[in-house]
């Protein structure tokens, strides 16, 4: 196939591995939003409800990084066909059963299987897009999750209190069949130029060395972890602090990350036309600390800062999120970039586990203003470890294979 002729079928892939992520996404998120039905027709309690949304999302942590790997091997068609198939089983078994431990495997087994769209349908968008389309295609592909979170919000609760939490799985368990059928059908295999072409970010010229996707690892945790916590607390910060009514808290939380369904493409097409996505990532790691400056002052004062800090808070830590995945994948080989992805989304999923331990127990023995501030140091860390000058080297690199091949004629930088 020409080149030419991937230009429609590449956004044909992005928008199946969209909905590849989507539904494996609301499959296991969407536990919580049907406790209290599930609650009332098994007599659980809430400890109980408690440990199997923990099993569910430990089945999803164990296992990201190995279907990442199984995607290097087997390809992302076969891969996420079969997860998501698994999952819909798996689903709806549990939606057959009201026995406790049955419950438990089988919901274990939906978060593990579910983790095979992350690491995969992110290499197949990588594999299918150029660098100079990457960031934006990327950006969009992580926008699932609020997108399948917020359906899923909108109608499973309504449907589990009318008819009943086994209904309301067994729709999840059809979609993600559904949606297993389709890439299986439709998902194909990037041809070797739309994978190899036009490779000018970071880890074109520095795949060799292994520090620079190590470093991203570390630049990946570190940004994440302010994301995790403000999207745990933030909730719970307005109401203690500021006086907000829940209700208000989680409305005002949900317009903070629906904007991100805006910045995050914005931020991936910006990364894609200036070619310098690390330049960029440390960019957006040090307005990270301006706004977690703003926010612990507005804590300190007891100000409206605190308030609006919070919320653009919540906004900008998450804005980048399709930029890391980028870069961690093009510092990775080619043939390893389900791994690397694998790994990436694993180190977060350890932070999303601990994080919020640590911070809890911060805020209940010294404040917000405290935990805030230990927030603060991981962004300034960010900015610090970002390898920008293997970009740097890359780009400059890529500039002078340019001026050789076109016979000394001066070439600007990407």
């Amino acid at each position: 196939m020409a080149h030419e002729a991937g230009g429609l079928i590449r956004w044909r892939m992005l928008a199946l591995g969209l909905a590849a992520w989507a539904v494996g996404a609301a499959a296991v998120y969407q536990l919580s939003l049907l406790l209290p039905s599930l609650r009332a027709e098994t007599d659980i309690s809430i400890g109980t409800a408690g440990t199997l949304v923990g099993i569910a999302n430990a089945g999803l942590a164990v296992g990201l990084l190995g279907w990442g790997m199984a995607a290097d091997r087997y390809g992302e068609r076969r891969v996420m066909a079969f997860g998501l198939a698994v999952c819909g089983t798996f689903v709806g078994a549990a939606a057959a059963t009201e026995d406790v431990p049955l419950l438990a495997v089988a919901l274990g087994g939906c978060g593990l299987a579910a983790g095979s769209v992350y690491a995969p349908s992110g290499r197949l968008v990588l594999k299918w897009f150029p660098a100079r389309q990457r960031g934006l295609a990327m950006s969009i592909t992580q926008t699932s999750t609020p997108l399948s979170s917020a359906l899923a919000a909108a109608t499973l609760p309504g449907m589990a209190a009318e008819h009943g939490y086994r209904p309301a799985m067994l729709v999840m368990a059809v979609a993600c069949l559904a949606v297993a059928l389709l890439v299986a059908l439709f998902v194909r295999a990037a041809p070797e130029t739309a994978e190899a072409s036009e490779e000018t970010g970071p880890g074109s010229e520095a795949r060799g060395p292994r520090s620079g996707l190590r470093r991203m690892y570390i630049v990946s945790v570190l940004l994440f972890l302010p994301q995790i916590s403000l999207l745990t607390f933030a909730v719970s910060y307005l109401v203690d602090t500021r006086g907000w009514s829940a209700a208000h808290a989680g409305e005002a939380l949900s317009v903070a990350l629906l904007l991100t369904l805006v910045t995050r493409p914005v931020i991936g097409h910006w990364s894609d036309q200036v070619g310098r996505r690390l330049g960029l990532m440390r960019g957006i790691a040090i307005l990270n600390v301006a706004v977690m400056g703003a926010l612990v002052t507005g804590t300190v004062t007891g100000s409206r800062l605190g308030t609006a800090a919070v919320l653009v808070a919540v906004t900008s830590m998450i804005t980048g999120s399709g930029l890391i995945a980028t870069t961690v994948a093009e510092f990775a080989d080619r043939t390893r970039t389900g791994r690397a992805l694998g790994v990436q989304n694993t180190l977060q999923g350890g932070v999303a586990v601990l994080a919020p331990i640590v911070l809890g127990s911060t805020v209940d023995l010294f404040g917000y203003t405290a935990a805030f501030g230990m927030i603060a140091v991981a962004p300034l860390l960010a900015a610090i470890v970002v390898p920008v000058a293997a970009e740097r080297a890359a780009v400059a690199a890529a500039c002078s294979g340019a001026r050789e091949r076109d016979g000394g004629t001066s070439v600007s930088p990407p």
